[in-house]
């Protein structure tokens, strides 16, 4: 090799993007990011996301912020790590994920 870059193109599968938006939002959710689902659609020929996940307790605040938290984090830093144009995200909490160890009896 001669340290060139090769010509071509790098793309993302649809995969990839899911995995890395979910993860995004299960962060600011606090939750591990196995436990968030993401759905990728056509919002006018940019991406629409659709995001589930559990929110964690404890973390002294509202169901609600987090979930807005979530959602500005998708919109904010997803294009910047996929590459993709994002023109909407929907976060859509299913529980209450437990952060504590459950103490056994």
């Amino acid at each position: 090799m001669d340290g060139t870059s090769p010509a071509g193109r790098v793309s993302l599968s649809s995969r990839a993007i899911e995995r890395t938006l979910g993860a995004l939002a299960a962060e600011e959710l606090g939750v591990p990011a196995d436990t968030s689902g993401v759905r990728l659609h056509d919002a006018g020929g940019r991406l629409g996301v659709a995001v589930t996940a559990p929110v964690a307790l404890g973390r002294g605040r509202t169901v609600l912020a987090a979930a807005e938290a979530a959602q500005r984090r998708v919109l904010a830093d997803g294009p910047t790590l996929t590459g993709a144009q994002i023109s909407t995200a929907r976060i859509r909490v299913t529980g209450l994920h437990d952060v504590e160890p459950r103490r056994v009896r």
